[in-house]
């Protein structure tokens, strides 16, 4: 009895050290995700900034500054409103 006693606490060991390597690990690569997002982010914001970057410049206050839906093209984004969409 205590040899499967013995037994399962080296599983259980085992399977502690594995579940602390994996979150170790996913530790590791959140910080490695939450680095590249702050570096895209901060490229996005100097493109934008960069009238000579085709595309990224802000939209005009007169076009709707900001109002409008990624990929809205001829008002598609007010008719949805409407729609209810």
């Amino acid at each position: 009895m205590s040899e499967n006693r013995e037994e399962a606490d080296a599983e259980v060991r085992e399977a502690e050290e594995q579940m602390e390597r994996q979150a170790d690990e996913l530790e590791r690569r959140n910080e490695e995700l939450g680095e590249h997002v702050d570096e895209t982010k901060s490229e996005w914001q100097r493109k934008r900034a960069d009238s000579s970057v085709p595309g990224a410049n802000p939209p005009a206050p007169e076009e709707g500054g900001g109002d409008g839906v990624a990929g809205d093209w001829e008002g598609e984004g007010p008719a949805a409103d409407q729609a209810g969409q």
